[in-house]
């Protein structure tokens, strides 16, 4: 899941994201230690550029949460708006949308949209997003301006150790 990890340059990283943006008009930054991880979280970049939308979260439920970014910020992209307080229809169950405490643009929630902006590739002033609060979340939400995402996150050492024991089975 990391690319970082896995060998690449932050600069390769950014440069393939941008391209992705270009091309499709987002991309969906997934965080934590795979999809398994219960801490982990994945938002868009580049919705706030190309449409004009917030950008959008999902947090603790990063397989069904990446399905549900994708429908929603295609929609997006199709001239679809998600608002702040909606309940909407996912093939999961209902969701949420929720605010994102301005506190969370600050900390290094969003570190991946900083960076591509500071590299040029996102043209937004600022960074405004919205959390798809998913059925049968457990974790923190991002309109309490004390929640923290991630959690203890395993060392790089030990992600590849995971990962090279996945492909040799």
């Amino acid at each position: 899941m990391c690319e970082i990890c896995d060998g690449k340059t932050y600069e390769e990283v950014h440069e393939r994201q941008a391209e992705r943006i270009a091309e499709h008009g987002y991309v969906i930054q997934p965080v934590g230690d795979g999809p398994d991880d219960p801490n982990a979280w994945a938002y868009t970049m580049g919705l706030l550029d190309i449409a004009d939308h917030p950008e959008m979260i999902v947090t603790g439920m990063l397989n069904t949460g990446l399905v549900v970014l994708s429908a929603l910020a295609e929609g997006v992209l199709d001239g679809d708006e998600v608002f702040l307080g909606d309940i909407i229809h996912t093939p999961f169950g209902h969701a949420r949308i929720e605010p994102v405490h301005k506190v969370h643009y600050e900390i290094n929630t969003f570190n991946s949209w900083h960076s591509l902006k500071e590299s040029g590739a996102i043209d937004a002033d600022e960074l405004i997003a919205l959390e798809i609060v998913m059925p049968g979340h457990r974790g923190p939400t991002l309109a309490n301006p004390h929640s923290r995402l991630g959690g203890p996150q395993t060392n790089r050492a030990e992600r590849r150790r995971r990962n090279r024991q996945r492909h040799t089975r």
